[in-house]
């Protein structure tokens, strides 16, 4: 299965420091540290974050993508909106979609 990339994760010593979208980072001036670009305020999620919550963060702030973070902030993984879109769905629609 193909996995699209739309986020590249910045990160020192294991820590998530900040996130760059791919778009922004071609349309960056070249040269310029990642460190410069990257949004730093990012919504994450912990390793015990329940799917459903993980689902409505991702809806919420209308994301692609979200990082998995243990107590140190040391990046775990990524959920990507493909991997909770069922969650998402409404229970009718969910179970049109598996019959597809």
């Amino acid at each position: 299965e193909i996995e699209h990339v739309y986020y590249m994760y910045v990160v020192e010593d294991e820590r998530l420091l900040g996130v760059v979208g791919l778009r922004d980072l071609l349309i960056e001036e070249p040269g310029r540290m990642l460190t410069e670009v990257m949004h730093t305020k990012l919504k994450t999620a912990r390793a015990e974050t329940g799917q459903e919550t993980v689902a409505g963060l991702i809806s919420k702030y209308n994301l692609l993508a979200l990082p998995v973070v243990d107590a140190e902030n040391c990046l775990l993984g990524v959920v990507t909106v493909d991997d909770v879109v069922d969650l998402l769905l409404p229970p009718a629609s969910r179970r049109k979609r598996r019959k597809m």
